[in-house]
């Protein structure tokens, strides 16, 4: 496993001071039916990422019922133009929440990133991240009308100093339009 970089940790910093990546507030979200789960499934970072949605989950049921899919980068793979997204590996991950729903007549999906990530490598800082996960958000909640999705982003600082933020969308898209020079990297929607 790797380690956040000098930039990343600035990054998270100012991600923070933000309050893009926030403290989590599980009376907010409507997790009475459960919760559709799609996070990366590093090995070394499930267990806490686990553990702590089932906390989340269980502040309005008291059976955690959390319905999973795991792969390498997480819901980096949903955006259309991620450079994970390869092979339909977003569209089928769709598809499979779509049938999740229909199955389990869950409607709340979590989308959940983490850093530092193996899959993403050098490949996109910690920005790049945040901005890819709330595209698929975005993606997500234009796709299927009865979604309600919560963006996540799971923190290794080292040293066991480990925490789960929320990911504001609305504060993310006000710190890109106040900051022009950082306008590129704005989500599209």
């Amino acid at each position: 496993m790797g380690s956040l970089s000098a930039a990343d940790r600035r990054a998270y910093t100012l991600l923070r001071n933000s309050r893009i990546l926030d403290d989590v507030e599980a009376h907010r979200l409507d997790l009475t039916k459960g919760v559709i789960l799609h996070a990366c499934a590093d090995g070394d970072q499930s267990f806490d990422l686990f553990t702590h949605l089932t906390k989340v989950v269980t502040v309005q049921r008291t059976d955690p019922r959390i319905h999973w899919f795991g792969d390498n980068g997480g819901a980096l793979i949903l955006p259309t133009n991620s450079p994970f997204n390869v092979n339909r590996r977003g569209e089928n991950r769709l598809e499979e929440m779509q049938e999740a729903h229909d199955l389990k007549g869950i409607c709340t999906v979590a989308l959940y990133s983490h850093a530092p990530c193996g899959k993403v490598g050098g490949s996109m800082n910690l920005t790049a991240q945040v901005n890819h996960l709330v595209r698929a958000k975005i993606q997500v909640k234009e796709r299927f009308s009865w979604a309600h999705v919560a963006c996540f982003f799971h923190m290794d600082l080292g040293e066991g100093n480990k925490h789960t933020y929320f990911v504001s969308r609305k504060n993310w898209e006000e710190y890109y339009l106040i900051k022009p020079d950082h306008k590129r990297d704005r989500p599209e929607t």
